[in-house]
């Protein structure tokens, strides 16, 4: 009888760690998606402005205002900054993807609404 006790108390208490650490994972996971979030819109503003410099630097060197080497400096800072929102916004799926993991929901549900 002893045995099934404290077989009993030791199930409990690993079903207790898997709760918590389930807890945890969901926690993280909701914090890891809201700085995503922030990241994603900084990265957003970046590649605006970004755009907006090429633009420019290719207006000014239209008008002789300025150089064939600004514009090509323009348009890769552009690229770049566009291929770091491409990368924040592929974080962001990421742990949206594993936050729904960690909380067995359904994805099909959410894209039906």
């Amino acid at each position: 009888r002893r045995g099934a006790q404290a077989a009993q108390v030791e199930a409990m208490a690993r079903y207790e760690q898997t709760v918590l650490s389930a807890f945890v994972q969901v926690s993280d996971l909701l914090q890891a998606v809201t700085q995503d979030q922030a990241l994603v819109r900084a990265q957003m503003r970046a590649a605006d402005a970004a755009v907006e410099n090429a633009r420019l630097a290719n207006l000014a060197y239209e008008n002789g205002a300025g150089t064939l080497l600004s514009v090509i400096d323009a348009q890769r800072q552009s690229k770049r900054a566009r291929l770091g929102l491409i990368q924040a916004n592929a974080e962001l799926r990421r742990d949206v993807v594993a936050l729904f993991v960690a909380t067995a929901a359904d994805w099909r549900a959410a894209a039906d609404r």
